[in-house]
C-alpha cells in the first residue's frame, strides 16, 4: 500500500472516530443572546427559538436565573429569531449569518399591556472574514444570468471575470473570477460547506450554480479563517431549503435576438451578442415525511451566441436536475442530502485548432454529498461527505481537418496541445467540531477545530490532434505537430488537511481570532518518475478593537495570515508519459497560400508536459518543487449606523515561492540576439526611447530543450488594495450597496498576450521556456483593473413592485504592446515592449435593470418580468490592436449591446 493512502486510509479512521456524532458544517456562526425585562432584570424563563428559513432543526434554549446568557453555533445562512415569555410581546427578527460570524443580540421584552415593542438590537457583531454576501432579495431583486458567476460579475464589488456576461451569454461555461490577487485557478467554491470545485484547473464550480438553487451567496476575498483552504476568493453556496407547506414555482425567460441593436456605422464587432436565449424552469417544495422536506429543482437554457464578426453561432444550452433533502431528528440533530446533475452543450475552446470552427463541447456533472449535525451541550459537531464527477468531451471526429490559430486573438499554442476528454472527480469526508463557548485564564473563549480527507483523479483520453498552423497578425510563422502520446493519460492526488482556531476576548474591547491550518497533499501521473508532494502548518491571526466596548458602532480590525495555494491538478501534466508531445516547426509559406507542406517546414524544437529533446527525454518536476505561499495584512475599519454598514479596508497580499515551468536545457546565453530601438510607453511623444532585445533560436538548439516545473528564483506575485464598501441591509422597502476599489495586481502572466490564460500567473506556460516570452514579461495582470466601482439595490415599491439595478464601471484591461520580428530561425516570433498595464484599454461601464410587477389570481400569484443588459446601450471598446505600427491601439471589439429580457413567474 503506497504511503498517501496510508495516510489517507489513518486520516479517514482518526476524522471517524472524532466526529462518530456527526457532520461537518466548516465555519459555523455564533448567535449569543441575552434577555431582559423593562426593568433591566434577566428573564428568566424566556424561550428562544431559531430556525432556519423552511424546514430543518430548530435550536432552542432557555434563559434562566443560572443560565442568563444563550449561545448558540449555527450553519451559515438565514436564520429567524424569536423570543417569547408569558406575559409579555414576542421579539422577531431574521439575520443572515456568514462564516465564522457573531452576533449578540439584546433582548428586550415589554409586557402586553405596556405600549412599546418587544426589540431585538444588535450588541456586537463580529465577522471573522472579509466576506461580501448576497442575500435572498441580492438573488431574487437583481438582473442576471440566473449563474453565480454572471450575478457575481456586475454586483460583487470586488470580483472580476474573464468575459462580459450580458445576462447570459456565457450560460453554459463558468467563468473564471478573480481581482484580490492570487490565480483564478485558485478560486474555491463550497456548497453546503464542501468543497466542489473542478480539480482538474481549479477556478470553476463542478456543479451548475443555478442561483434559484441558492438561499444566499456569500464571498470571501480576505482575512480567510482556517478552516478555508488556499488564498481564496472562497464563494459559499447557501442551498435553498424546503419549506413547511407544499409551494412550487414555475418561470420562463426570453432574450429575441432580433430585439439588439445593430452596432453604429464604423463601430467594430462586440464581444458577444445574442442569437436566441430561452431559460425556464421549475422548482417545487415540502414536507415528504414528518419532519422531512423536499426541495427540487429542473432547469433548462437554450441559447446562442455570435462572437465578433463570425457567422457561426455558438451553441450554450444548459439542462440541471438538483435536489436538497432535510431530515430534523429531534430538535438538536439535522441531516442534508443534496443531489445534482446537469448536462451542457457549448463551443469546444479548442476549437481554433480545427478546420471546422463549429466544434462543440459536451459537458456532464453528477455531485451527491450528506452532512449531519447535531448541537449538543452549546456545542456544534458536525461531518459531511461529498462525491463529484465533471466529464467534458470535445465533438471532433477522427480525421478532421486543421486550421490555423492566430496567436494575437486564440492564444498560446501549446495550450491547443492539452484539450482532451477529459473526466474529473473528487471525493472528500469532512468532521468539525464547535465546542460551547467556555472560560480559559478568566477570558471567554470560542474553539472550532475539524479536518478532512480527500481524493481526487482526472482521466484525460486522447482526441484526433492534427497538425497546424500559428500565424502571427496574419502572417505564416510556425507549424505545431503536437499530441498527447497514449490513449489514455491519468493523474491523481490525495490530500488531507486539519485546523483549530479560537476566538479570545482579550477585554470588552478585544477580540483575538487565532488559527492554524495543516494540508498536505501528494499527486503524479501514472506512470511519471516523479509528482509534487506538498505539505504546510500556516498560522492566521486577527485582531478586533472596539473603541467604546462591546456594543461599539465603530471596530478597528488588523491581522496578518498565510495562506498555502491549492494544488491543480493540471501540473500533474509535467513529466506524464502519456502527455502531449511533438514538434515545432518554422513556416517559410513560399507560396503564400496559408497552407502548409512538408517542403516548407524546418523543425526548430520539440515540446510537450511528456516528452522534450532528441533523446526522448522527459519533462520532469523538481524533486523540490514547493508550494506557493502567500503573506496578507489586513487592516480595516467598519461603522454601523442602523441598517447602514461603511467599511474601508487595505490589504497587501504577496506571493511567494511561486511555480513556473523552466526550460533547463537552453539557456539565454546560448540564444542570438539584437537590439533594437523602440518607442517605450510614449509611442507617439518619442520621451520613452528604449533598448529592446529580441532573441533568437539556432540550429544547434534543436532536441536539447528541456523543462522542468519549478520554483524559479525571485518569481512573485504582489496585491495592495484599498476597498470602500457602503451597505444598507434589507429591512423594510429597499437594500444598497455600493462597492469602490483601487488596487494593484503585480505578476509575471504565464503566456504573451493580455488574455485571462496569458496575463496570469497560476498556468503552466512560456514565461520561461524561452526569453522572449519573459521580456516585459512582469506587470499587471489581467484581473487588475486599478478602479473599480459598483453599485447595486433593489426597491419593494407599492403595488407588489420590485426593482432592481446594478451598474459598474471598472478600469481597462492592462496590455502590453506587441513588436513582431521576422529575423531569427524560429519564424516570425512576438515580444511585449513594455510592462503590462503601461497602458490600458479604455474602461468598461454597464447598467443592468430588472422590474417585475406580481398579480394575484385566487390562489396563484404571478409576475410579470423585465430586464435589460446594458440599458444605455453603450459601446465602448473591451480589445485594441496591440501589435507597433499605424494601426497600433485601434478598437478591434466592443462591449456587448443592449439585451432586453421578458419573462413570466407562476406561483402555486
Amino acid at each position: 500500500m503506497s504511503f498517501c493512502r496510508r495516510v489517507a486510509l489513518c486520516a479517514l479512521a482518526m476524522l471517524v472516530a472524532g466526529a462518530a456524532a456527526a457532520a461537518a458544517q466548516s465555519g459555523a456562526a455564533t448567535l449569543t443572546l441575552t434577555v431582559t425585562l423593562p426593568d433591566g432584570s434577566i428573564a428568566s424563563g424566556a424561550q428562544i427559538e431559531v430556525t432556519p428559513p423552511g424546514a430543518g432543526a430548530v435550536r432552542a434554549a432557555t434563559i434562566t436565573a443560572e443560565r442568563s446568557t444563550a449561545v448558540l453555533p449555527l450553519r451559515p445562512g438565514p436564520h429567524r429569531v424569536r423570543v417569547t415569555f408569558a406575559g409579555h410581546r414576542p421579539a422577531e427578527q431574521t439575520y443572515d449569518l456568514a462564516p465564522g460570524s457573531e452576533r449578540r443580540l439584546a433582548v428586550r421584552l415589554m409586557p402586553e399591556t405596556g405600549m412599546g415593542n418587544s426589540t431585538i438590537a444588535v450588541e456586537r457583531g463580529y465577522e471573522t472574514t472579509y466576506q461580501t454576501g448576497l442575500g435572498p432579495e441580492w438573488l431574487a431583486d437583481l438582473p442576471s444570468g440566473r449563474t453565480v458567476w454572471s450575478l457575481l460579475d456586475t454586483a460583487h464589488p470586488f470580483i472580476i471575470t474573464d468575459r462580459m456576461d450580458n445576462g447570459g451569454l456565457w450560460s453554459a461555461r463558468a467563468a473564471r473570477l478573480g481581482g484580490s490577487g492570487p490565480s483564478w485557478n485558485q478560486t474555491l467554491f463550497n456548497l453546503d460547506g464542501l468543497d466542489v470545485t473542478d480539480p482538474r484547473s481549479g477556478g470553476s464550480p463542478a456543479v451548475y450554480p443555478d442561483l434559484g438553487l441558492f438561499q444566499a451567496v456569500q464571498v470571501e476575498t480576505a482575512r480567510l479563517t482556517a478552516d478555508a483552504a488556499g488564498p481564496g476568493p472562497v464563494i459559499s453556496m447557501v442551498p435553498r431549503r424546503p419549506g413547511e407547506i407544499w409551494t412550487g414555482s414555475g418561470e420562463v425567460f426570453v432574450t429575441p435576438g432580433s430585439w439588439q441593436p445593430d452596432p453604429p456605422d464604423g463601430v467594430p464587432a462586440a464581444l458577444g451578442r445574442y442569437d436566441h436565449w430561452t431559460d425556464a424552469g421549475l422548482s417545487v417544495s415540502g414536507p415528504i415525511a414528518a419532519r422531512t422536506g423536499l426541495f427540487a429543482s429542473i432547469r433548462g437554457t437554450n441559447g446562442g451566441r455570435l462572437d465578433r464578426d463570425d457567422p457561426i453561432v455558438l451553441p450554450n444550452h444548459v439542462a440541471s436536475l438538483y435536489g436538497h433533502l432535510v431530515g430534523v431528528a429531534g430538535p438538536d440533530s439535522e441531516l442534508r442530502i443534496t443531489t445534482a446533475v446537469s448536462r451542457a452543450t457549448r463551443p469546444f475552446e479548442g476549437r481554433a485548432r480545427y478546420a471546422n470552427r463549429d466544434i462543440d463541447e459536451r459537458g456532464r456533472t453528477v455531485l451527491g454529498q450528506a452532512s449531519v449535525e447535531r448541537i449538543r451541550n452549546g456545542g456544534l459537531f458536525a461531518a459531511s461527505g461529498g462525491y463529484q464527477r465533471v466529464s467534458n468531451d470535445p465533438q471532433v471526429n477522427s480525421g478532421a481537418a486543421a486550421a490555423n490559430i492566430e496567436r494575437l486573438l486564440d492564444g498560446p499554442p501549446l495550450a491547443y496541445a492539452d484539450y482532451a476528454n477529459s473526466v474529473s472527480q473528487r471525493w472528500t469526508l469532512a468532521a468539525s467540531m464547535a465546542p460551547a463557548a467556555g472560560a480559559w485564564l478568566h477570558e471567554r473563549h470560542q474553539l472550532r477545530f475539524g479536518g478532512a480527507v480527500s481524493g481526487a483523479s482526472v482521466t484525460n483520453k486522447a482526441i484526433f490532434q492534427p497538425t497546424f498552423g500559428e500565424l502571427v497578425d496574419g502572417r505564416p510563422a510556425r507549424v505545431w505537430d503536437i499530441r498527447f502520446k497514449g490513449v489514455e493519460s491519468q493523474w491523481g492526488s490525495t490530500g488531507l488537511n486539519a485546523y483549530a482556531a479560537d476566538r479570545w476576548e482579550l477585554a470588552p474591547k478585544a477580540t483575538l481570532n487565532l488559527g492554524a491550518r495543516f494540508d498536505f497533499d501528494s499527486g503524479s501521473a501514472e506512470g511519471a518518475a516523479n509528482g509534487i508532494t506538498w505539505a504546510s502548518v500556516l498560522p492566521r491571526a486577527t485582531l478586533r478593537w472596539t473603541p467604546r466596548g462591546s456594543n461599539s458602532p465603530l471596530a478597528v480590525t488588523a491581522g496578518y495570515s498565510w495562506y498555502r495555494n491549492r494544488l491543480p491538478l493540471e501540473y500533474l501534466a509535467v513529466g506524464d508519459p502519456q502527455g502531449p508531445t511533438g514538434v515545432v516547426s518554422r513556416w517559410d509559406d513560399r507560396n503564400g497560400d496559408l497552407q502548409f507542406t512538408e517542403a516548407e517546414l524546418t523543425p526548430v524544437a520539440q515540446v510537450g508536459s511528456c516528452c522534450a529533446g532528441a533523446s526522448g527525454a522527459p519533462a520532469v518536476i523538481d524533486p523540490d518543487f514547493g508550494a506557493p505561499i502567500v503573506s496578507e495584512f489586513f487592516i480595516g475599519a467598519e461603522h454601523v449606523l442602523g441598517a447602514w454598514r461603511m467599511r474601508m479596508t487595505g490589504v497587501d497580499r504577496r506571493e511567494h515561492n511561486a511555480a513556473a515551468l523552466v526550460n533547463t536545457g537552453v539557456p539565454v546565453a546560448d540564444y542570438q540576439f539584437v537590439d533594437v530601438q523602440d518607442a517605450g510607453i510614449d509611442v507617439d511623444g518619442g520621451t520613452t526611447v528604449q533598448t529592446l532585445r529580441l532573441y533568437g533560436r539556432t540550429p544547434a538548439m534543436f532536441g536539447r530543450d528541456r523543462y522542468t516545473l519549478t520554483n524559479p528564483d525571485g518569481l512573485t506575485a504582489l496585491y495592495q488594495g484599498v476597498d470602500i464598501t457602503v451597505d444598507r441591509e434589507f429591512r423594510t422597502r429597499y437594500f444598497f450597496r455600493f462597492g469602490g476599489s483601487a488596487y494593484r495586481i503585480k505578476s509575471t502572466g504565464m503566456n504573451r498576450g493580455f488574455l485571462s490564460n496569458e496575463n496570469d500567473q497560476g498556468g503552466l506556460g512560456e514565461a520561461f521556456l524561452t526569453p522572449n516570452a519573459l521580456t516585459s514579461g512582469d506587470g499587471r495582470s489581467f484581473f487588475d483593473r486599478a478602479f473599480v466601482i459598483k453599485l447595486s439595490g433593489g426597491y419593494r415599491a407599492p403595488g407588489d413592485v420590485r426593482i432592481g439595478m446594478v451598474a459598474r464601471y471598472q478600469d481597462g484591461l492592462p496590455f502590453s504592446r506587441m513588436v513582431l520580428t521576422d529575423a531569427f530561425y524560429q519564424g516570425r516570433d512576438l515580444v511585449m515592449a513594455i510592462p503590462r498595464g503601461a497602458q490600458r484599454f479604455t474602461y468598461m461601464f454597464t447598467l443592468d435593470a430588472k422590474v417585475e410587477k406580481d398579480l394575484t389570481f385566487g390562489t396563484r400569484r404571478v409576475g410579470l418580468i423585465f430586464e435589460a443588459y446594458n440599458l444605455t446601450n453603450a459601446t465602448i471598446e473591451a480589445e485594441e490592436y496591440v501589435v507597433t505600427g499605424p494601426d497600433f491601439r485601434n478598437v478591434s471589439a466592443v462591449q456587448p449591446p443592449l439585451a432586453l429580457r421578458v419573462g413570466l413567474r407562476v406561483g402555486f
